[in-house]
C-alpha cells in the first residue's frame, strides 16, 4: 500500500521518499530535507504516535498527515495533540491525499508567513539604523537596490562597527529570496574543529559525540541567505571545501559519500584587506574572485561626518527614556561629536548616546555627557576654530601669532532633535527598501509599503489581520501565532479599530 501511494504521489509531481517504520523515517528526517510527513499511526516496532511525537521533538516545522484504518476518535485527538496537523481514514482516494497534502503545505507557508511578517516588524528598525545624507551613503544605498535583485555573490567591506550587517540583511529583505531565512556565520566565533560540520553538517557516527545527523548552516539558509561576518578569518583549509560548495552549489556533509545540493544566496562581509592576505598567502585567490563578484565599500563614520546629528538624532530617539526625553543637544558637544575620529564608527557613537543619556540629567546633552577623549576632541575642534578666524584677521593685516591649522574648522551651533525629520535619515529616503509580503497584502497597503511610506503600525495591523483571517477569527490562536498574549492582542485590536467581541472561548473585552 505504501509503494502504491507513493507511485500515486509521483505521478501528482510530488518527490517521494518511503520508511518501513517509525526508526527508518526518523532517520530520512534527520538527512532529508522533508515537506511533509504521511504517517501510519499502525505500524511494526515503533508505531506512529511514538514516531509523531519524537519526530516533532526534532523537526516541529515539518507537517505530518497520519493514516489509520481504524479512524478513532481516541487516536485521532491523541495525534493532534501531538502536532500531527490532519488525520485520514483509510481506505481513501489519491485526489484526498494530494488535497490533504495541499493543506498541509499551506499550513506550513501560513506559518512561515507569520515568522516573515514578525521579521518584517523587527527588520524595520534595522532599516532605520542604516542610515545616512551623506554622498558615500547614498552610494552604498544604490548600490544595495541594484544588487538586491540578482542572485549574485556579494562582498561587503569595511571598518568594524560601519554597519556591514544591515548592508547585508537590507540586500537579503530586497531580493528574490527575501521570503527565505538569512543565517549569519560568525567565521571568527567557531572553533576549528568544528566549522566544518557547522557549515555542512554531519551524518550520525561521523566523529565521536554525533549521536544524531545534524543539518549544517547551508541546508537551514536554504531558499534564502547565507552572511558570512568576518570572512577573512576563515582557516585557510575551510576556505578550500567552502569554495567547491560555492562552484558545485552541493556540499557533502561530514561523514556522508554523497554530496546535497544547496541553493543560497552567498554575501560576506570583512574589515581585512582581503586583496593584501592574498599575496600575504593568508586567503585563497580563487577564494578571493569566487566571493569578489560584487563589492560593496561601506564607510567609516569618519568620512561621513555630515551624517552624525542624523545618527545622532536616530539614536537618540530609539534610547530615549521615560525620565529623559532629549530636546537638543548644546553647541559645545555637537562639536566634540563632529570633531571626533570614531575609530569604533556607528557602533561607537550608539554607545555614547546610551552613556550620555545614563549619566546625563535633563532635556539637553552635554559636553560633560561625553566620553573624555570625545570631550577633548571638541575642544582641539574649538582652537582650529578660533587659529581660523585668527588667520583670517592676519589677511586682513591685523597682527597675529604665527598659527597653522591641523583640525578641521567645526562651528558651534546648537542641535534641536525636533528639526531632524525621521523620515529623512534612513534608507528609504530615496527609494523603497522593504522586505516583500509572500502573500499579497491589501493594496492600499502594498502600495504604500512599495513607495516607502508604510509604518510600523501599517505593518503590524497587517499581521494581525492576516493571521486572524487565518484563524477564522479566533484571537487565542492568532495571539499564540503571533506569539502575544490575549491582553497585547485585544489592545492592538482596540488600537486599529478592529471590533472585538467574544471569543470561541466566550471571553470578552
Amino acid at each position: 500500500m505504501r509503494k502504491t501511494y507513493a507511485d500515486g504521489l509521483r505521478l501528482l509531481g510530488y518527490e517521494v521518499l518511503q520508511a518501513s517504520n517509525g526508526q527508518a523515517a526518523l532517520e530520512k528526517v534527520r538527512t532529508e530535507a522533508i515537506d511533509a510527513v504521511v504517517l501510519d499511526l499502525h505500524m511494526p516496532g515503533m508505531d506512529g504516535l511514538a514516531c509523531l511525537k519524537q519526530l516533532k521533538e526534532e523537526r516541529n516545522e515539518i507537517e505530518v498527515l497520519i493514516v489509520t484504518g481504524f479512524g478513532t476518535i481516541a487516536s485521532a485527538v491523541e495525534a493532534m495533540r501531538l502536532g500531527a496537523y490532519d488525520y485520514i481514514a483509510k481506505p481513501f482516494s489519491f485526489e484526498e491525499l494530494d488535497q490533504r497534502l495541499k493543506r498541509c503545505v499551506q499550513a506550513r507557508d501560513l506559518r512561515r508567513e507569520n515568522v516573515h511578517l514578525r521579521g518584517l516588524l523587527r527588520e524595520k528598525y534595522h532599516y532605520e539604523n542604516l542610515v545616512g545624507k551623506s554622498v558615500a551613503m547614498q552610494r552604498v544605498f544604490a548600490t544595495i537596490r541594484q544588487v538586491a535583485q540578482s542572485r549574485s555573490t556579494v562582498l561587503l567591506q569595511g571598518k568594524s562597527g560601519t554597519g556591514k550587517e544591515l548592508v547585508a540583511r537590507a540586500i537579503h529583505f530586497n531580493s528574490l529570496v527575501a521570503a527565505g531565512p538569512m543565517i549569519t556565520v560568525d567565521c571568527g566565533a567557531i572553533a576549528p574543529s568544528v566549522i566544518e560540520s557547522e557549515l555542512f553538517g554531519h551524518v550520525k557516527g561521523a566523529f565521536t559525540g554525533a549521536h544524531q545527523a545534524k543539518e549544517g548552516l547551508f541546508r537551514i539558509a536554504r531558499g534564502g541567505t547565507l552572511f558570512f561576518d568576518e570572512i577573512g578569518e576563515l582557516p585557510l583549509e575551510m576556505q578550500t571545501k567552502l569554495l567547491r560548495a560555492l562552484q558545485e552549489r552541493e556540499i557533502r556533509p561530514v561523514g556522508s559519500d554523497r554530496s546535497v545540493p544547496v541553493d543560497v544566496r552567498v554575501v560576506a562581509a570583512t574589515h581585512r584587506d582581503l586583496a593584501a592576505a592574498v599575496k600575504e598567502g593568508k586567503f585563497r585567490e580563487d577564494l578571493f574572485y569566487r566571493l569578489n563578484v560584487i563589492t560593496i565599500y561601506v564607510p567609516p563614520l569618519s568620512e561621513r561626518r555630515e551624517d552624525i546629528p542624523l545618527l545622532l538624532a536616530h539614536f537618540l530617539r530609539k534610547h530615549t527614556r521615560p525620565d529623559r526625553v532629549i530636546e537638543r543637544v548644546e553647541a559645545q558637544a555637537m562639536r566634540a561629536l563632529i570633531s571626533y575620529d570614531w575609530p569604533g564608527n556607528v557602533r561607537e557613537l550608539e554607545n555614547t548616546v546610551e552613556r550620555a543619556l545614563a549619566l546625563g540629567q535633563g532635556p539637553v546633552i552635554v559636553e560633560a555627557d561625553l566620553p573624555q577623549e570625545i570631550a577633548d576632541a571638541g575642544r582641539r575642534g574649538s582652537r582650529a576654530h578660533l587659529k581660523a578666524v585668527a588667520l583670517e584677521k592676519n589677511d586682513l593685516g591685523v597682527e597675529t601669532d604665527d598659527l597653522s591649522i591641523d583640525e578641521p574648522d567645526v562651528p558651534a551651533r546648537d542641535m534641536v532633535l525636533t528639526s531632524v525629520a525621521p523620515e529623512a535619515q534612513s534608507i528609504s529616503n530615496n527609494a523603497p527598501l522593504v522586505p516583500p509580503l509572500t502573500t499579497p497584502a491589501p493594496e492600499a497597503l502594498q502600495s504604500s509599503v512599495l513607495n516607502g511610506n508604510a509604518t510600523l503600525e501599517d505593518i503590524e495591523r497587517q499581521a494581525i489581520l492576516a493571521t486572524l483571517k487565518s484563524t477564522g477569527g479566533d484571537r487565542t490562536a492568532c495571539a499564540r501565532i503571533l506569539g502575544i498574549d490575549k491582553s497585547t492582542l485585544y489592545r492592538k485590536l482596540k488600537r486599529y479599530n478592529v471590533p472585538v467581541g467574544a471569543d470561541n472561548d466566550g471571553e470578552e473585552s
